[in-house]
C-alpha cells in the first residue's frame, strides 16, 4: 500500500480510486488533462476569420462637425421658440359692442380715420390691430374708387358740354325768331284760349 488517504489516512491500495474508509476520491485517481498543443493552420485559419469579420463590421458613420453644430443650434432655437410661445400671454378677447364702436368711430370723415391709421400701428391688442388695419385697407379701397368715379363723371360732363352748348345755341336762336315774327304772341293767345287763365267762381 503504496498510498494513503489524506483525510483519514487510511492506506490504499493501487489504483484505488477511493478511500475504502471515508470515500474520499483519491487525487491520484483523477485524470488529467493533457497538454494540447494547436494546430497552426487551425491558428491561421481564426485570424483569418477574425479579421474578413473586422473588415465586415460597419463602422460608426461620423458626420461632420459643421453639421453636428448647426443641427444642436436648430433644435435650440426650435426649443426656445416653443418656450417664448408657451410664455406669450393670449390676447384679451374684444366683444361685438367694442366692435360696433369702433366702426362708428372709424365712420367719421377725417377724425375717425387718423384714429384708425393710430390704433391700426400702436394699440396693444392684437385683435383690435389687425381689425383696425382691415378698416384702413377698405377706407383706401373705397377713396381709390370715389377717386375713379369722380374722374369718370368729370370726363362724361366734359365730353358732353359742347353739344348742350350746341342745342342751348340752337334753342335760342329758334325762340328769338319766333319773339321777332311775332309767332309767339299767337301761340301764346292759342295756348289762352285752350286754358283760360280765370279761376272758375264759387
Amino acid at each position: 500500500m503504496a498510498n494513503t488517504c489524506m483525510k483519514c489516512g487510511t492506506g490504499l491500495r493501487d489504483g484505488a480510486a477511493f478511500c475504502t474508509q471515508c470515500g474520499t476520491r483519491v487525487a491520484s485517481a483523477i485524470p488529467s488533462r493533457p497538454a494540447v498543443n494547436p494546430d497552426p493552420a487551425q491558428q491561421r485559419s481564426r485570424r483569418a476569420v477574425s479579421q474578413t469579420t473586422q473588415r465586415i463590421t460597419p463602422q460608426p458613420i461620423q458626420r461632420p462637425v459643421s453639421q453636428t453644430v448647426s443641427q444642436t443650434a436648430v433644435s435650440s432655437a426650435r426649443h426656445e421658440g416653443t418656450q417664448r410661445t408657451a410664455k406669450k400671454p393670449a390676447a384679451q378677447i374684444v366683444g361685438t359692442g367694442a366692435f360696433f364702436g369702433f366702426l362708428f368711430l372709424f365712420s367719421i370723415p377725417v377724425i375717425g380715420w387718423l384714429i384708425c391709421i393710430m390704433m391700426a400701428f400702436t394699440h396693444k391688442n392684437p385683435n383690435v390691430r389687425h381689425f383696425s388695419r382691415a378698416i384702413l385697407i377698405w377706407l383706401i379701397i373705397a377713396m381709390i374708387i370715389s377717386f375713379l368715379v369722380g374722374l369718370a363723371i368729370n370726363a362724361l360732363i366734359q365730353s358732353a358740354t359742347p353739344y348742350i352748348e350746341q342745342i342751348t345755341a340752337a334753342g335760342t336762336e329758334e325762340l328769338n325768331g319766333l319773339i321777332e315774327s311775332g309767332s309767339l304772341n299767337e301761340i301764346l293767345s292759342e295756348i289762352e284760349k285752350l286754358l283760360p287763365l280765370s279761376a272758375p267762381a264759387r
